[in-house]
């Protein structure tokens, strides 16, 4: 729990014993080996770390984590992983892409806002005239009830 996303590492010693499994292969096609005893205890990897092994561990983890919500992944994947470089590149590309995407929103923001004030204006100056009218319109009632006209 030290990082942002909570995994284990696990640190395993295979120790068997027996034979090893490429031994009569190997003494069949005429390679010299030093011959051990059958029953010797000695380290090996491939016993454990097989690929229907590995599948088997693969299977059961996701059976016992599936209450957390966690999916196996694709049985016989070719998915490869993207390397350090290639996912930088991406990113950049990506942050470039969105940095003239945000470039483009401030600019039409900017635009957006000086239609707004030019409409603002226009809708202060139409005010203003009504206003005008309205005040004039007035002055001529009232110069003309003091002058004793009627309408």
């Amino acid at each position: 729990m030290d990082e942002k996303t909570p995994h284990i590492h696990a640190a395993v010693v295979p120790i068997v014993t027996g034979e090893r499994r490429k031994a009569k292969k190997e003494q069949e096609n005429g390679k010299r080996k030093y011959r051990k005893k059958s029953d010797t205890i000695r380290l090996c990897a491939d016993d454990l770390f097989n690929r229907q092994t590995l599948i088997a561990y693969h299977d059961n983890y996701a059976r016992v984590m599936a209450k957390y919500g966690l999916q196996r992944g694709v049985r016989g994947s070719e998915a490869r992983h993207t390397s350090t470089t290639q996912y930088y590149r991406d990113m950049k590309k990506k942050n470039d892409a969105l940095d003239m995407e945000n470039k483009r929103l401030q600019e039409q923001k900017a635009e957006a806002e000086q239609e707004l004030k030019r409409a603002k204006k226009e809708v202060q100056t139409e005010k203003l005239k009504g206003a005008a009218t309205t005040a004039a319109t007035n002055i001529a009632e009232s110069v003309g009830s003091f002058l004793g006209v009627e309408r």
